[in-house]
Formats: structure tokens, C-alpha cells, sequence
């Protein structure tokens, strides 16, 4: 059965191996290097740093959800909020370890930062897909969210 709940500080090693895995996935493509070396997904590289999940964890502006299966920590979702400048949360990295997709992990993880959110008092959440990412496209959109942006990215040196 999967669950949802807060991260901790005794996650600390889960998140940061998932964290590490998510990263390695998105060195394999080149709309995931250019999200890397972008300002997207910040927030999920910190966390695979020494004392970046405490760091996180103490910031009030910052959701962190580990989701779990059986559990065990097979995912997380961190999301940050703009409050109170701007009624608007972003959902930095949704990440579940590719054996555990398919399960209904990354949906309750979803389902979970929306909610938490919304009682904070955002009243609009943004997310990044990657082009060609179909599944994460469509658990987004099942869940409500439209795509109202494209961003175009070109390589120029390095």
C-alpha cells in the first residue's frame, strides 16, 4: 500500500540516493542536462548534498514529501511556495524510483503537495515536464494542471 507523509531528517539517506538516481536519469537526456544546468530543479539537487535536506526541512517556504510504499521510501516531492509575495507554489522534483512507478506512488505524492499547498493559501502550483516525458506529462495533466508555457533552450558553448 503506498502512503505519503513528511520528510524528516532520518529520510536524509533515502532522499539523497533518490535524489542521485533522479539525477543520473536526467543526465541521459539532453532536455534533462539542460534542466540541470538551468534554474529548474534547485531545490532537488540540494537535497542530494551534504545538510541540504536539514537545510530544506527548517525552510518554511519548503514542502517536503517522501512517498512510500510497503514502507519503504520509494519517492519524494519537494515544492516551495512564493508566499506571502505571490499566491504561487512550484513543484520542484517529483521523483519515484522507476520499480515503483505504475503503483499510484508519484499521484499520491502529487495529490499530497497540491493539498498542502492549497492550505497554505496558494492559489496557483507550476510544475516542469520535459519534452517526451509522456508519463509525467499525463500524471500532471490527469491531475488538473495545462500546459500555458513553452520554453525553448539552445546550446551555445560548453
Amino acid at each position: 500500500m503506498e502512503s505519503v507523509r513528511f520528510a524528516n531528517t532520518s529520510d536524509t539517506e533515502a532522499i539523497a540516493e533518490l535524489c542521485a538516481e533522479a539525477i543520473n536519469t536526467l543526465k541521459e537526456s539532453a532536455n534533462g542536462r539542460a534542466m540541470l544546468i538551468g534554474r529548474t530543479g534547485l531545490i532537488g539537487k540540494a537535497l542530494s548534498r551534504p545538510g541540504g535536506l536539514a537545510r530544506l526541512l527548517a525552510d518554511t517556504h519548503t514542502t517536503i514529501l517522501v512517498g512510500l510504499f510497503e514502507d519503504v521510501i520509494v519517492g519524494f516531492a519537494v515544492a516551495y511556495s512564493n508566499l506571502p509575495d505571490k499566491p504561487l507554489g512550484n513543484i520542484d522534483a517529483i521523483y519515484v524510483t522507476p520499480g515503483a512507478r505504475g503503483i499510484g506512488v508519484g499521484q499520491t505524492l502529487l495529490n499530497s503537495v497540491v493539498k498542502v499547498l492549497a492550505n497554505q493559501g496558494c492559489i496557483d502550483l507550476d510544475v516542469n515536464c520535459l519534452p517526451g516525458d509522456r508519463s509525467s506529462k499525463r500524471l500532471m495533466e490527469s491531475s488538473g494542471f495545462k500546459a500555458r508555457q513553452i520554453t525553448m533552450t539552445r546550446h551555445i558553448g560548453c
